[in-house]
């Protein structure tokens, strides 16, 4: 099972220390405003920072992507 693999995973693959962080990707249908889409991920990151224990900070980037799509967006939580 799953203790088999990690026993055969080398050391150097998994991380020293781990950073307490993540990423949450949020994806809008295609149309959807450059407004819309930072009020979803903002809610998402007052929700996250007020529900999740532990949690100090959110960073949320709007846009961006090779076509600059405004209806994707990324809290990052530390």
């Amino acid at each position: 099972g799953a203790f088999w693999l990690i026993a055969r995973v080398p050391g150097e693959f998994i991380p020293p220390e781990d950073r307490s962080q993540f990423e949450i990707n949020v994806e809008l249908p295609v149309g959807s405003s450059l407004a819309t889409t930072t009020a979803v991920a903002e809610a998402i990151a007052v929700d996250v920072r007020e529900a999740v224990e532990g949690v100090r900070e959110t960073f949320t980037t709007v846009g961006g992507g090779t076509g600059g799509q405004v209806n994707r967006a990324k809290v990052n939580v530390s």
